[in-house]
Formats: C-alpha cells, sequence, structure tokens
C-alpha cells in the first residue's frame, strides 16, 4: 500500500494503520479527533482500539484478538528526555484481560515519522511473516520471510537487507520476538535500533534492545506468525517540526527539565552509572530486607554487592556512547555491557547485553541464589533473543528450585537437571529447554503462573500442603495469574499496588512505591491508600503521552520540596496534608 506523506500536529500524525493478514488488507484511516482528545495516545488509544476489536468472549489466542503497538504526542521529541516510550497492546494470554506493555527505543518515535499513532494487526498469517512500514517510501506490506527461531538472526536479516539497499542503519528500527514466545504464554517483544555511539570490538555502533515484557503479548505477535515489524523513517525537520502550538515553550520546558537530571541525578540515584540494577543493596538493607533470595524466602543477604549497579559500574558497563534509549536523553540509564556465553547454541560467543535492569538482576540473581553478575547478563540476553519475559521466567524458574529443595520435585521430572539454589549451569540450561518446549516440565512451565502440578512422571513427585507460603495449586504469587515483580512480600504497599492498583496483574510499572514506602513518604495507611490511587493515574499519564516515567518520576526535582498544598511527591491534585519526606522519588513540577 502506498499512503501520502502528512506532516504532525500537536505530536500527532493524525493517522491509525490497521492490517489485517490473512486477506492482508492494508488501510490508514483517520484518527478520529474526539478519539484523539480524549484518549489522547500510547495506552489509551491502544486500549480503545482493544475495545474496538474484541467481545466478552474473544480470547487472547483468537484471530480478532489484534496486535497494537501505540505511540503519544510527546513521545520521539528529541527536546525532552524520556520520550522513547510506546506501548503494546492486546488481550494477555497469562490473564485473560487487556494486557499492556510498555518499551523504550525508537520504534515507537520512527512509526510516528512514518505516518501513523498506531499499528493494529488482526487475524494470524498462517506462516511467518514480516510487516513492512517504510516512511522513507510511504509503503506497507507485508512479506512471507524464512522460518528463523531467535530474534538476533532476525535482527541480522534485517540489518543485511537494508544496509544492502543503502538505508542507513539510524533510520531502522524493529520489533521482533523468537522462539520463546511459541512455547509460553509469557513471550516478550524486543523493540531493536541502533546505537551509532557505542564502542564495539570491530569499531563502534552496535544494535540495542529494549522490551515490551510483560503479559505475554510476545506470543500474541508470535501466534499471529509476525517475526518482525520494521518500520524506517527520518526525524522530522523544519522551524516547528512536531507541530506544537507554541514550540519555542515546548523546547524551553524540556531544557529545564533537561538541568534537573543533570543536576540531581549524579548526586542521588545515579542512574546514568548504575541503570535501576542500583536499587540491589538498598533492598537488601536490614532495615528494609526487601530483596527476593531464595524464591523469597529471605529479604537480605551480605552477597548483594556482588550484583549491584556498583558492581557493574565499575565492572560490566560500557559507559562510552550515548546510554538513553532515545536521543535528547540525559538519564541515560539504558546500561549494557559485553559478557562471553558458556551455554547453549552461541557458548564462546561475546555479546552485547543491554542490561540488566533491577527486575532482572533480582530475579535471576538473589531469587535464584545467584551471585554472578556475568551470569545474570547471559540470562538476560537468552530471554531476549528467545523473545520471553526475565521477570515471568526467573520467578518460575525460582519456584522450581524451591520445589527441589523441600524434595517435592527430583532430577528425575527434569530430565536430569538439578534445579537447586545457585546452580548457574541448571539454570541457563531450563531457559534453553522452557524456550524450546523440550520436555514436560519446561512446557508446563512455559504456561506461566497457572495451576500446574510440577512433576513427571508420577513416582518423582509428591504433593505438599503448601511451600513458603505459597499454595501449591497455585504455584507462585499471582494476581490475575501475573507473577509478582521481584519485591518482597513484607513491604505492603506494592503488593497492594500488585494486586489492586494494577488493572494488567502483577506489575511493578503501574504503582511501584516501595522506595518512597521505606523512606518513610507514607506514614499512615491513609496516605498508602491515596498513593495506591494517584500513582497509576500519574503513570496512565505517562504511558499515554509517550514518556518514560524515570526523568518524570524517579528524578527529584528541588521545586516540588516547596510545595505546601499538595502531595510533593507526585503532584496529581491538591490535598488537605501532606506526607513528612521529600527524599522519595517525586515528579517534576
Amino acid at each position: 500500500m502506498h499512503y501520502e506523506a502528512t506532516k504532525l500536529n500537536h505530536g500527532y500524525a493524525g493517522r491509525i494503520l490497521t492490517i489485517d493478514l490473512p486477506s492482508r488488507a492494508i488501510e490508514a484511516p483517520m484518527l478520529d479527533e474526539h478519539v484523539r482528545d480524549y484518549f489522547i495516545g500510547g495506552r489509551g488509544l491502544g486500549l480503545y482500539l482493544l475495545h474496538q476489536s474484541v467481545t466478552s468472549t474473544t480470547r487472547a489466542t483468537d484471530p480478532e484478538n489484534p496486535l497494537i503497538l501505540a505511540n503519544g504526542p510527546l513521545g520521539g521529541i528529541p527536546q525532552f528526555p524520556g520520550t522513547a516510550k510506546a506501548m503494546a497492546v492486546s488481550l494477555s494470554p497469562i490473564t485473560g484481560v487487556p494486557g499492556v506493555s510498555n518499551f523504550g527505543g525508537y520504534f515507537g518515535a520512527f512509526l510516528k515519522y512514518a505516518g501513523f499513532d498506531a499499528l493494529k494487526v488482526t487475524g494470524k498469517a498462517g506462516r511467518d511473516v514480516m510487516i513492512i512500514i517504510d516512511g522513507l517510501k510511504h509503503q506497507v506490506a507485508v512479506e512471507e520471510i524464512a522460518h528463523l527461531d531467535e530474534a538476533f538472526d532476525l535482527e541480522r536479516m534485517i540489518d543485511e537487507r537494508y544496509t544492502g539497499q543503502g538505508v542507513d542503519r539510524r533510520h531502522i528500527a524493529f520489533m521482533s520476538t523468537g522462539i520463546g514466545a511459541d512455547h509460553t504464554t509469557f513471550g516478550c517483544i524486543n523493540s531493536h535500533y541502533f546505537d551509532m555511539t557505542k564502542p564495539t570490538p570491530n569499531g563502534r555502533g552496535v544494535y540495542r534492545t529494549k522490551q515490551a515484557g510483560r503479559t505475554g503479548i510476545g506470543s500474541v505477535m508470535s501466534g499471529k506468525g509476525i517475526r518482525a515489524i520494521v518500520v524506517l523513517a527520518a526525524y522530522p525537520q523544519g522551524e516547528n517540526p512536531y507541530g506544537a502550538a507554541d514550540w519555542e515553550r515546548a523546547k524551553d520546558a524540556g531544557k529545564r527539565l533537561h538541568q534537573v537530571v543533570k543536576e540531581v541525578d549524579p548526586t542521588s540515584l545515579r542512574m546514568s552509572r548504575k541503570g535501576s540494577a542500583g536499587l540491589i543493596t538498598f533492598m537488601s538493607k536490614d532495615e528494609y530486607q526487601s530483596l527476593p533470595v531464595n524464591n523469597f524466602q529471605a529479604g537480605s543477604d551480605p552477597r548483594a554487592p556482588q550484583i549491584c549497579g556498583s558492581h557493574y559500574e565499575e565492572h560490566l558497563f560500557e559507559h562510552r556512547g550515548m546510554d538513553g534509549c532515545f536521543p535528547g536523553c540525559n538519564l541515560q540509564c539504558n546500561k549494557g555491557g559485553w559478557v562471553t556465553l558458556v551455554s547453549g547454541a552461541h557458548k564462546g560467543s561475546r555479546v552485547w547485553v543491554d542490561g540488566p535492569e533491577y527486575e532482572t538482576a533480582a530475579g535471576f540473581g538473589s531469587n535464584l541464589g545467584i551471585w554472578n553478575p556475568e551470569f545474570i547478563l547471559e540470562a538476560n540476553w537468552h530471554c531476549d533473543n528467545y523473545g520471553i519475559d526475565t521477570i515471568s521466567t526467573a520467578t518460575i524458574l525460582a519456584f522450581v528450585m524451591e520445589c527441589f529443595q523441600r524434595g517435592f520435585l527430583t532430577s528425575a521430572a527434569a530430565d536430569g537437571l538439578e534445579l537447586t539454589w545457585g546452580n548457574e549451569g541448571a539454570a541457563l540450561e531450563f531457559i534453553h529447554r522452557l524456550a524450546r518446549g523440550q520436555g514436560e516440565l519446561y512446557k508446563q512451565a512455559g504456561g506461566g503462573c497457572f495451576p500446574w502440578w510440577i512433576g513427571s512422571p508420577p513416582a518423582a513427585r509428591r504433593k505438599p500442603a503448601r511451600m513458603s507460603g505459597v499454595n501449591w495449586t497455585s504455584s507462585p504469587c499471582r494476581p490475575k495469574d501475573s507473577p509478582f515483580p521481584f519485591t518482597a512480600p513484607i513491604v505492603p504497599s506494592p503488593c497492594s499496588s500488585y494486586a489492586a492498583a494494577s488493572d494488567i496483574g502483577a506489575h511493578h510499572a503501574a504503582a511501584w512505591l516501595i522506595k518512597a514506602d521505606l523512606l518513610g513518604a507514607f506514614p499512615t495507611f491513609e496516605e498508602k491508600a491515596w498513593a495506591l490511587i494517584s500513582y497509576p493515574r500519574v503513570r496512565l499519564g505517562n504511558d499515554n503521552l509517550g514518556l518514560c516515567k524515570l526523568p518524570w518520576v524517579d528524578v527529584f526535582n528541588p521545586e516540588s520540596a516547596r510545595r505546601t498544598d499538595t502531595d510533593i511527591h507526585i503532584n496529581p491534585r491538591p490535598r488537605k496534608s501532606t506526607p513528612t519526606s521529600s527524599t522519595a522519588c517525586l515528579a517534576p513540577t
């Protein structure tokens, strides 16, 4: 399909791209202004399009369940920090209800630059296909491709194809998934983009990846036969490239936020050096006891510094180059480094790994009783390559390890693996088998955190009454069948947010209150309840507008501390009382 280019207006392209895979019908209807103004974009627009496409009987695996990728009006504007975010939306194969996952990288911005505020794909292709949105030539196509199991093989194929056609890597962004999404309910989608600033062993420039990791939307993508979605685009040019009502005022607002990030982060969270993995030692403090250890059996461990952000900062992260998810973000928390793989088909290869984030570092580290940062990097890489969510994978693996600890599961049931705490080799082999569905245990584990019976054959298992506070028939902690992120349940605020405040299941993104709570921001039950109501509203605003929360919420804006008529921690709207602490993470004003 060929389409006409349009200029951005108030941050919108003004079009929706729809693709029906069985018929190959491609259309580009205009975005209704009333829908745009009410739902804004991103998450809100994606959920609207989902609601229009499904009924009360639609299931995640049905052809009519759409895969939706949507950006927001502030997404892709380099004059602001943290404008890389877009949203993946679909019915979740994990929960059965609407699933949403935000992801960084260039794809959301490039989709807008190419002329579309959202992509909606329905139906199933029947075989592997690649969707191509060429914003340089204003063409959209669906092409059949050879089957490739791994996301990084797709990356190489796409790179060779388009660079061979003379396309600059800086104009290429794409989404991919892998074989792990075929065999699990918690498949993730990788968002690839080329970082020309990062040094490599052969020169300069490497593809980076961010993930739409939770709610299993990668499994929806895989089920439709979509292996990759490519968008080619160039940055808008001109006096007012994004169609702002007042471009000078918009640039000034971005400049002020850049200054806050520049001044505050180096003396507080230092995310530009540690990434979010810096939280490991904070959570492990004796007074907090909030780091998950051995499937949440403990909340602290003296070995925590071995897998904390400071260790990555000093020994593993490559700091040269630009570590923002998108040009213009000076928080630069998208850390990464090189690791030599010790398992799998690529054993011995030295590969680039983006991450780990806190959740991945805690999940594959302390919660498995493993204190080796190189192991965590490798587990991170394999999950990305296979297209599976690191949080779900690590949660299920930790549960299986506790089954081994308590004698409920033997190596015979695990096809010879000794899945004991700290066993790095067995943990990596679990990931490989899980991704390929090799063996009954691994097929069951791929079903996620639904009730499942561990162990085969029957002689290798016995049924316990309870283990570590978790009902056997329920397996890991799982509001809406979505596993807990890695915050010890001893802290009530985050667990309340997982169970009640997050509409998509146990998701730390909706109301990640733990640090503010531990620092005393909510001294009363009323304050905690208010935060559970107000914080998700702020995150909804981030998700709709196309903003990453980190420079807007996790960087303390000193101006907020001077507020006396509102909640200084988030500023959702005026309040009668204020929390006492001014040291927690605040939103810019």
